[in-house]
C-alpha cells in the first residue's frame, strides 16, 4: 500500500457553506473579468 500512496495525492473535500458560496459569487461580481472562464 505504501508505494501506491507515495504516488497519490489524497484530498479531503468538505461541502461549501453558504458563506463560501457568497464569497465566490461576490468576487465574481466585483471582478471585471467575472468568473474569467472558470465555469464550463
Amino acid at each position: 500500500m505504501a508505494p501506491l500512496l507515495s504516488r497519490s495525492l489524497i484530498l479531503q473535500l468538505r461541502p461549501l457553506t453558504a458563506d463560501d458560496v457568497r464569497t465566490v459569487v461576490q468576487r465574481a461580481i466585483d471582478d471585471p473579468r467575472g468568473l474569467a472562464g472558470g465555469c464550463p
